[in-house]
């Protein structure tokens, strides 16, 4: 086997990889709602252009001659890079969304130690924005957990 069938062979198995994991990120969009769910369609649909782009690219390092094969292989790390930064940005989505998460506990906290020293008609104000609070954390953490699983 050539070096040129071997290069091809690698570079195959990684884009199948990354279809895989875009399948992955289709079913968590299907699961989430409301912003989540248009960012990661965003990312998905950023994801399917790449991956188009690498699948013309390797078409064309098939049909590339072994003497000019070298030159084709430049366009393939290039693609290559693109699809690395379209995946990286879901690792970004989900740094962002964890820290989010963190802010959200971080206002949960403050609400309740403010609920602790309220009158009772303010109590049940501050009662419902942290039962709210706690929900998204809730929904947000099923999510990540979700992500997290779908990336090991």
């Amino acid at each position: 086997m050539s070096e040129k069938d071997l290069y091809q062979q690698k570079k195959q198995a990684q884009l199948d990889e990354w279809k895989a994991e875009l399948e992955k990120l289709k079913a968590k969009a299907e699961e989430a709602s409301g912003d989540a769910k248009l960012k990661l369609n965003r990312q998905i649909d950023a994801i399917e252009k790449e991956i188009e782009k690498g699948e013309s690219t390797l078409e064309s390092l098939a049909s590339a001659g072994e003497g000019a094969w070298s030159a084709v292989k430049e366009n393939v790390e290039n693609a290559w890079g693109s699809l690395k930064s379209a995946f990286g940005e879901k690792d970004l989505y989900q740094q962002k969304k964890q820290a989010q998460l963190d802010e959200w506990k971080a206002e949960l906290k403050k609400l309740k130690a403010k609920a602790e020293g309220a009158s009772a008609d303010s109590k049940i104000e501050i009662n419902k924005q942290i039962e709210s609070i706690e929900k998204e954390i809730k929904e947000g953490a099923e999510i990540l957990s979700k992500f997290a699983e779908d990336s090991e």
